[in-house]
């Protein structure tokens, strides 16, 4: 409800209204404080005259709307505060002379982002996932993420004074942890230098982004400086006007590291120009890891760090009766006798108060003016505004375990993970909404390392159930790593083990749904039974550049006395290849049992030498064909028994004895085609 002041004040009458009050609200006093990249609050105490008292559910959540009515130069203006009433009290009533209630109430307004955003506390990954040949490809920025924030809780009252939007990093993601929304964008905009401020008419508040002091809007009234405060009353005009400055670094470094470049040095830093705060000291204002992963991307986080700083050393303060000034405007001092407190300076925080001195009558009308004062802060002009980093940083200590979603890594050996104890949105059965995760690997090196990437149970399952272990680097929420691997309900140990005693450990792995199908490792320690067993599902293949030994010894540990035994059983074929020489020296017995064919091919010579007795068997035929000469040396004598008959053919045979030739039979036949002979010595 307006109520009017005597002409010699700026400020004439205050109205505040709220969506669905027809009542009329007299303002008994107002206060409130804007500042850049600050939600803004404004506190007001009203009194209505009205039967019933009204209710928080009336009101709270409602839109609201200040409207300062002032005069300059004879010309009328408003300056309006459009915002949601956050909180409300009723303080007390009183009875009035015709039976109607005084009720007096105080009113908390907010702004329509911290009604929408404040209040809700949540958990989400923000990414735009894609891969490219496996290789994934980082595509979302601060700026995507705090859109689909507004877009998530329906904020759309928004204006972007961004240059160059693309110096701003593409990230892989961005994680919102346990954090209201409002938190989270606040904690963009700091990491990337950007401010925000806002901007009413009676009917709605803009929230504007601003990464420039080029696009600022100024005051429409030059403030003039007088020294008497009681002179500017009725003009526009400033008092009390003071400059503050500080000594700050001369430059600001900032540093980083990414694992996808690992040989880039992600170091930078800036300085401030000459004639600015902090030029010409050689203070250093060093951070790591500052969070960011290109170079470009450091160099701007330095500058916003610096822009900060310098900002917040090189302030103008002062007291005025103006009710025009906002946050995120440009004002024009003038007729300061000091030069450097003449000129634009931006605005960037403002503090309302204002007293009505509401006397209620039989007419319901004011009897003593309002006094209205703002307090303001502001930089030159010259300066481009960072926001200072007061929006709480989320940190994950320790670890937390998550469900593995993806089987395929990229180029990195990355997988997706589904963090199924905070992240509500993440579905299990969909990587589109899950981040991409290195594992840690016992040894790694180039192109050479272990190599253990977690993979999914198998694939008959509805949703999957790997667990794995993740840390975060620094506590960071986007810096995730995963260090292990545990066992849960649906995945159960693979050897169950004594409860009394754990002596089975080893590696086994999996290559069918049912499981049936797999690689293993295994070392068993059960005493004097130990084992040590391996087990190729479908191929082995064993590489040896160098040596090669296998011993089978004899087994001494706690009194053993066991010899070691060595059996190799091959269900199909086998095949052995030596390109040097073979050697075999057996100490006992050697058995050989060929229950087929046996073919034995020799290219070169072959040497036989047996130090004892010889035995050849053969239960059916023997046939020997040599195609060079036959020569068989006998020491001892040498004894043909043929239970069948004895056939020797030959261009010529000779019988050489160096004593007697005897020939028996039952019957001695010679017979010569051509002629027979025989000669001897004697007769």
């Amino acid at each position: 409800m307006s109520r009017s002041n005597p002409a010699s004040f700026l400020i004439k009458s205050v109205d505040f209204t709220v969506s669905g009050i027809s009542e009329p609200l007299y303002v008994m006093y107002v206060r409130g404080e804007e500042a850049l990249s600050e939600p803004f609050w404004f506190e007001l105490q009203v009194q209505n005259l009205d039967q019933n008292i009204m209710t928080p559910d009336q009101v709270v959540g409602k839109a609201a709307t200040i409207t300062f009515n002032y005069e300059v130069a004879g010309s009328a203006k408003q300056r309006y505060v459009n915002a949601i009433v956050g909180e409300f009290s009723f303080l007390y009533t009183e009875i009035a002379g015709n039976s109607a209630r005084w009720n007096t109430y105080r009113f908390r307004l907010i702004p329509e982002c911290v009604y929408k955003l404040g209040y809700n506390q949540y958990c989400k990954i923000y990414l735009k996932n894609t891969a490219d040949n496996g290789q994934t490809t980082p595509n979302t920025t601060a700026l995507d993420a705090i859109s689909q924030v507004f877009q998530d809780y329906g904020y759309s009252n928004v204006t972007k004074n961004i240059t160059n939007p693309s110096q701003y990093e593409l990230r892989d993601f961005c994680v919102q942890y346990n954090e209201s929304a409002l938190n989270f964008v606040s904690r963009l905009l700091e990491q990337e230098g950007i401010f925000y401020y806002f901007q009413h008419t009676q009917s709605q508040c803009t929230l504007v982004m601003q990464n420039n002091n080029t696009q600022h809007d100024t005051c429409p009234d030059t403030l003039q400086y007088v020294i008497d405060a009681a002179a500017g009353i009725a003009n526009p005009s400033v008092h009390a006007l003071t400059l503050h400055q500080t000594t700050v670094p001369y430059q600001h470094q900032v540093q980083d590291f990414n694992f996808q470049t690992p040989d880039e040095a992600l170091t930078a830093n800036t300085t401030p120009s000459s004639g600015t705060a902090g030029s010409g000291n050689q203070f250093l204002w060093y951070e790591g890891p500052a969070g960011y992963q290109i170079s470009d991307s450091g160099s701007g986080r330095a500058k916003a760090r610096l822009n900060h700083i310098q900002a917040i050393t090189s302030v103008v303060r002062g007291q005025s009766y103006y009710p025009g000034l906002l946050p995120g405007y440009f004002v024009q001092l003038a007729d300061h006798p000091m030069q450097s407190l003449q000129g634009k300076f931006l605005l960037t925080r403002v503090r309302h108060e204002l007293n009505t001195n509401w006397r209620r009558d039989a007419g319901g009308a004011d009897t003593v003016p309002a006094e209205y004062k703002a307090t303001f802060e502001s930089i030159p002009s010259t300066l481009t505004y960072s926001p200072p980093r007061t929006a709480l940083v989320p940190r994950i200590y320790g670890t937390q375990t998550a469900i593995l979603i993806n089987v395929q890594p990229d180029v990195f050996g990355r997988v997706q993970v589904c963090f199924t104890s905070w992240d509500p949105i993440n579905k299990q059965t969909d990587a589109s909404t899950s981040c991409w995760v290195r594992p840690m690997q016992a040894i790694s090196g180039k192109g050479w390392g272990s190599h253990v990437i977690p993979r999914l149970t198998n694939g008959s399952e509805s949703a999957p159930t790997q667990e794995v272990v993740v840390t975060f680097i620094n506590g960071n929420p986007d810096y995730p790593i995963i260090t292990g691997m545990v066992y849960n309900g649906k995945n159960p140990v693979p050897y169950k083990q004594n409860t009394a005693q754990n002596i089975i450990m080893g590696i086994k792995t999996n290559a069918s749904s049912d499981g049936t199908r797999y690689h293993e490792a295994r070392l068993d320690d059960t005493a004097k039974n130990e084992l040590f067993y391996m087990k190729a599902q479908n191929q082995w293949t064993m590489d040896i550049f160098g040596n090669g030994t296998w011993n089978v010894n004899k087994d001494t540990a706690g009194g053993n006395n066991n010899l070691g035994d060595f059996t190799w059983t091959i269900a199909n074929n086998a095949t052995t290849t030596i390109s040097g020489t073979l050697t075999e020296d057996v100490k006992k017995t050697k058995t050989v049992t060929i229950e087929g064919d046996e073919t034995y091919t020799n290219k070169g010579n072959r040497t036989l030498t047996v130090n004892g007795n010889t035995t050849n068997e053969t239960d059916g035929n023997e046939t020997a064909t040599v195609k060079g000469n036959y020569a068989n040396t006998t020491s001892g004598n040498y004894t043909l028994t043929v239970d069948g008959n004895l056939t020797i053919k030959a261009q010529s045979i000779t019988l050489e004895a160096q004593q007697n030739v005897t020939v028996n039979g039952m019957q001695v036949n010679l017979k010569g085609s051509t002629a027979l002979s025989a000669t001897a010595a004697q007769t």
